[in-house]
């Protein structure tokens, strides 16, 4: 899923730069309807319409981005957003009208960088609100990352902040496992947690992890353990087909 985004976003970007060359009229009025086209398509799947213009700092990415979102039909439709945390959305914008897309109305969504996946209240383990999370890494066994609102109370005095403090949101981070598109939940790196994850294949990861000086606290080191141990469990898969073929 991630490298089809990017293909998906990087062949968008071309067929822009391809219909604006030599400014040909019929090129322009084309990509016109298809921009009409497109939005008019996003803001069948949008919650909110029309002028929602609250701003805050509580983006991924506050400025608008390159997207691309699949539909629950299986569109595949461009457009300019960002991904708000407050707000467990993404906004999309044309002009001035703003909107928002909530999870449950489409499959997936690149926004920028982030390859983004909507859960349901039920399929994350102690989440209780419809939320998105960010693929970290995709195969036999996925890590993802969850962003979301913490707050904390901000005062003079550590004593009496409880009292008389202001209460300050951030943004926070909590990883995330599951194995396929089942249940997901809360990701524990203990040693002993993280060898009953990768079961048979707990020697080849450690030994990976020992060569390359890899340890379980890092998010970046984590995607490389499990982009490894999906790489094992492919490997395996297609020795498999080749054999049964």
């Amino acid at each position: 899923m991630l490298q089809s985004f990017k293909f998906l976003l990087s062949s968008f970007i071309l067929f822009l730069s391809m219909s604006l060359i030599g400014q040909d009229t019929a090129k322009l009025n084309y990509l016109k309807n298809y921009q009409d086209s497109i939005h008019a398509r996003i803001k069948n799947i949008s919650s909110i319409r029309g002028n929602n213009k609250r701003e805050h700092n509580l983006y991924l990415n506050k400025a608008w981005q390159n997207c691309v979102l699949v539909t629950q039909k299986d569109e595949i439709l461009y457009f300019n957003g960002r991904y708000s945390v407050l707000d467990h959305a993404i906004q999309w914008k044309r002009s001035d009208d703003i909107g928002v897309i909530y999870p449950g109305q489409i499959k997936s969504a690149m926004v920028g960088a982030y390859v983004l996946v909507p859960f349901k209240v039920g399929e994350i383990d102690g989440v209780h609100r419809p939320t998105y999370l960010e693929i970290l890494s995709e195969g036999s066994l996925n890590l993802y990352l969850r962003h979301y609102l913490d707050s904390r109370i901000q005062g003079s005095n550590s004593l009496t902040a409880g009292i008389n403090g202001t209460k300050e949101y951030f943004l926070a981070e909590d990883l995330y496992f599951s194995k396929g598109r089942t249940q997901v939940n809360k990701l524990k790196t203990s040693k002993k947690k993280m060898g009953q994850l990768f079961e048979a294949r707990k020697e080849k990861v450690e030994n990976f992890m020992k060569e390359h000086n890899l340890k379980y606290n890092s998010k970046e080191e984590l995607i490389r353990i499990f982009d490894f141990y999906n790489g094992l469990v492919k490997n395996q898969d297609r020795q498999v087909d080749t054999i049964s073929k």
